[in-house]
């Protein structure tokens, strides 16, 4: 009998730059088996188990490729604060999360215009606790001098908050953090999006971030195939597919490629 020899399967890696970090994604290659045109048979229709965990799978990749997406846009651009929009029942309506960002957009179109300021911004939408109106948090920079000041509430001034004085007016209360450890806020930021949010948004027509345009993106650094010890590797995120990592030491990344 014929000593069968262990095929190491192929795995793919690439290296973007993320602001002052480096992400190393490896991709593990699909069972060919699963795949094959041999395994095809006729199946019956999927039973109502069978489609809830569809269902529950397109979720949880919808909610993984938006929290992707949101650190990739938090790291990759340079923010001032992080803040907080809440919505003045009085001037808008707090459960219209759609029509507010429409609103919203546009004044912050109108803002950049009349300033000349190239006002930038990342928001996730979060409900508030009554479970049916939102506020919003998010990264924020560059803004005209003199609108961002120490905030009129006694209490968030004494914390060291500011405030938008524009959005104030416009809009209702908010407040602004001076950003001290940007990766620090940029995972926190991840928490926002959730199950609830993701359901809820999706039958409002609505997002599950917002974010301004030509914000940065990552950069491909090195794409290749996979040559040393990912045992080596301390991975922030694996599935089935898909593991990767962040680190700021790019030639340790490099070393398995």
């Amino acid at each position: 009998m014929r000593e069968q020899k262990f095929i190491r399967p192929t795995y793919m890696a690439d290296i973007k730059k993320y602001g002052n970090f480096y992400k190393l994604t490896i991709t593990k290659p699909r069972n060919p088996e699963k795949n094959s045109l041999k395994d095809v048979r006729l199946k019956s229709p999927p039973s109502d188990n069978e489609l809830l965990e569809k269902e529950k799978g397109r979720l949880e990749n919808n909610i993984s490729r938006a929290r992707s997406r949101l650190l990739e846009l938090t790291l990759c651009n340079h923010w001032d604060y992080f803040i907080t929009f809440t919505i003045d029942g009085k001037k808008f309506d707090r459960t219209d999360l759609h029509g507010y960002y429409k609103r919203l957009s546009q004044w912050f179109r109108d803002y950049r215009k009349h300033y000349g300021v190239n006002i930038r911004y990342v928001l996730v939408p979060e409900f508030h606790r009554d479970g049916k109106s939102y506020h919003l948090h998010g990264l924020m920079a560059d803004f005209e001098a003199g609108h961002i000041v120490p905030h009129m509430n006694q209490r968030n001034r004494k914390k060291g908050y500011f405030e938008f004085l524009p959005y104030t007016e416009a809009f209702g209360f908010n407040t602004f953090s001076p950003l001290k450890d940007p990766l620090a806020c940029s995972l926190y930021m991840q928490k926002y999006i959730t199950k609830d949010l993701s359901n809820t948004v999706t039958k409002r027509h609505a997002k599950m971030y917002y974010c301004s345009q030509k914000l940065n993106r990552a950069e491909l650094v090195e794409k290749s195939i996979v040559q040393g010890d990912l045992s080596k590797i301390a991975f922030d995120y694996q599935n089935e597919y898909v593991s990767s990592t962040f680190s700021n030491d790019l030639a340790f990344l490099k070393s398995f490629l």
